[in-house]
């Protein structure tokens, strides 16, 4: 509680240096006057200033870049579908959507496939360009050229995009891919043919010329998309400045105009949020203890909303590796189970979130609509010291003469415990550490740096339990999947870093993405995730909780979901 304080103290101080610097906030809805303090100046009922941590390098969908920006990107690009914050799938540049067992969706007996979009009418570029199916034909060409580092999936499970009319795309897939009849955002976005096409022709009579290609201005500051605003201005490091597209497919946004301003301070951006001077923090620019600073703030005058929202799961992860674990108690389930049962979750959430969030114990939302049965399937492990000892007797380990296990030679048990980086991470550290040494295990935490995280082979070598997070989505179960480990023939590459490996398991993730009946895909998650609770390749502790914030002015904004990005309706915000 006094680190928080202190940075209530920081923003704090630092408002009141730019209440004396600066004029009043340049968004006063009321007004409808333009005022120029800045670089960020504009008609201030028609403008809306969106804070964000991190830069992304570029606003190209299909190109990887940091995490937390995809939200920035969503402001100028559209797919053929999106989901909303009830999980509802919904066309976007798709007048309609393929239905299964339908002439839209067809799977033959081999497994290939073929889905039917049809397009809106009318669709444009922001250079005023027709956007047509010739666009998407086009798009698979540029992402099945190799070397160019787009993300693979999955247009690698598509064999052919074809034209059937000017406003309908056929797809003709090579294997199932689940996702086949609503794809969203860094799945398959158009891309501009009368922009791209001669650039794309030099390299292919070439044979090489990549960079040139990936050099083209497209792909940065001359981006060109489909989204709700069109990109303006870009002052790499500082800002991004867009404008209302007149022609976007779901209507105009009813705000003119936005500026995007990176802000790698967390101070800086809280700051500036209660000064006004932004209007919107989007997810993953701010730890927890900013919703404090700013509920705060606003208590009295009610001038801004905090959204807390569920994004990912954090789990300490076994290494089972004999390689490299360095406690082969650890492979025994007993073990693991003892130290489940030793997890003070309450005490946890209580002392990371001030009691905010829910008590997890699985990787998966329980805003999935299948969840109650979720819970009604899974072992759950409740702090329960006792029975925490009593696991650890039936597995041949007691209690030494200063209260920790070691086996019947005396030897005490020493697990390694990594943490990772950040306010919120070590504090869990300390927090389930105290929780487990209580219970009796003499555990050694380390922590990692920055270069370590970065380190695929130090984060995969870990010698006993390791922190880690995972998104609370199905798609995050490919963690704990034999096809996930990180091994050096990858490259360290793989999410499943202990090495964990279950062939009951492997078969029901290949069922699960072999199978595009909803009913039987619950059916098979409901087994993995009961699956993973009796056999613990890893622990799930909290819920990580992210903030978002917005002036109270500000119509629009909601709770984001796992699935879901949290501008997902941004054309329809507006100001009240």
């Amino acid at each position: 509680m006094q680190r928080i304080g202190c940075w209530t103290a920081i923003v704090l101080t630092t408002i009141g240096l730019n209440a004396c610097a600066a004029p009043a906030s340049p968004q006063d809805p009321g007004t409808g006057q333009d005022q120029q303090p800045g670089p960020t100046a504009a008609t201030p009922a028609r403008t809306l200033t969106l804070a964000y941590r991190v830069e992304p390098n570029t606003v190209v969908p299909k190109l990887a870049t940091p995490g937390g920006t995809r939200d920035v990107k969503r402001l100028f690009n559209a797919s053929l579908a999106f989901i909303d914050t009830q999980g509802t799938v919904r066309p976007y540049l798709a007048e309609s959507l393929p239905q299964l067992n339908t002439d839209s969706w067809r799977v033959y007996p081999d497994g290939r496939m073929e889905t039917t979009y049809r397009l809106r009418a009318g669709l444009a570029w922001h250079d005023g360009a027709p956007l047509t199916v010739d666009d998407f034909v086009f798009a698979r060409r540029v992402y099945a050229t190799s070397g160019l580092g787009f993300i693979a999936v999955p247009q690698d499970q598509m064999e052919e995009v074809a034209a059937l009319d000017p406003l309908t795309v056929l797809i003709r897939w090579s294997s199932i891919y689940t996702g086949a009849g609503y794809l969203r955002d860094t799945e398959f976005e158009p891309l501009p043919q009368h922009l791209l096409e001669a650039p794309l022709a030099a390299i292919e009579a070439s044979g090489g010329a990549r960079e040139a290609f990936m050099n083209n201005p497209y792909w940065s500051a001359g981006y060109v998309g489909a989204g709700p605003y069109r990109l303006d201005h870009w002052a790499q490091g500082s800002e991004i400045a867009g404008s209302a597209f007149d022609k976007h497919a779901l209507g105009r946004p009813k705000i003119d105009r936005i500026i995007v301003r990176f802000l790698g301070d967390e101070n800086a951006i809280a700051s500036n949020m209660l000064a006004e001077e932004v209007q919107f923090v989007g997810s993953f620019s701010l730890g927890f203890e900013y919703a404090g600073v700013f509920k705060r703030a606003w208590a009295e005058n009610k001038r801004g909303v905090v959204l807390l929202h569920d994004t990912a799961v954090a789990y300490s992860e076994f290494q089972f590796r004999p390689e490299y674990q360095r406690t082969p108690a650890l492979l025994d389930v007993r073990v693991r189970r003892a130290l489940a049962h030793a997890v003070d979750r309450v005490a946890l959430r209580e002392g990371l979130f001030s009691g905010e969030g829910d008590l997890v114990e699985t990787l998966l939302s329980r805003e999935m609509p299948y969840y109650p049965e979720v819970e009604r399937a899974i072992a759950r492990y409740p702090h329960d010291p006792q029975r925490s000892e009593q696991l650890m007797n039936e597995a041949g380990y007691a209690k030494d003469r200063d209260g920790f296990f070691a086996t019947a030679g005396g030897e005490r048990l020493t697990p390694s415990y990594r943490g990772l980086t950040g306010a919120i991470a070590e504090r869990e550290q300390l927090l389930v550490t105290d929780s487990w040494r209580r219970a009796g295990f003499d555990i050694q935490p380390t922590s990692i740096n920055v270069a370590q995280v970065q380190d695929l082979e130090y984060r995969s070598s870990h010698p006993g339990i390791s922190s880690s997070q995972g998104n609370v989505t199905e798609a995050s179960h490919s963690r704990f999947a034999s096809s996930e480990v990180s091994t050096p023939a990858r490259g360290w590459r793989g999410q499943n870093r202990g090495g964990w490996s279950n062939a009951e398991y492997d078969g029901l993730w290949n069922s699960f993405n072999s199978s595009l009946e909803r009913d039987e895909r619950n059916r098979i998650m409901i087994a993995m995730a009961k699956l993973l609770s009796e056999e613990l390749p890893a622990i799930f502790l909290y819920a990580d909780i992210r903030v978002q914030a917005h002036l109270a002015s500000l119509r629009g904004p909601e709770r984001g979901t796992p699935d879901t990005l949290a501008n997902w309706n941004i054309h329809e915000w507006e100001w009240r």
